[in-house]
């Protein structure tokens, strides 16, 4: 499906953060469910695909697989990064309106 670069705080060690977005059929040739192998398997191939290619830059750039089915499944990093943007926009906002935010 293709890749977003998203280029946030660049430090010493890494320089932003590359998704790479897959999209899979979770069925079997019958229609039958395979379940979470279907979003495992392409996760697996990106990584050995991609972030080798990614850890070349200087500072390298951090690499995701986000990998979703086409019954709406996400694979379990796509799914943590998202609750990891909920809890930061969250606590971003929290604070905001507690006053400690700049």
């Amino acid at each position: 499906m293709g890749d977003l670069w998203l280029p946030g705080p660049s430090t010493h060690i890494w320089n932003g953060l590359v998704l790479d977005f897959t999209m899979t059929h979770p069925y079997n040739s019958s229609g039958s469910p395979v379940g979470l192998s279907a979003l495992s398997g392409p996760a697996q191939q990106k990584i050995s695909d991609h972030r080798a290619s990614n850890g070349t830059h200087h500072p390298p750039k951090a690499f995701l697989p986000f990998t979703a089915g086409t019954d709406g499944l996400l694979h379990a990093d796509a799914l943590r990064f998202l609750w990891y943007l909920a809890d930061h926009h969250g606590a971003t906002l929290t604070a905001e309106c507690d006053g400690c935010a700049p």
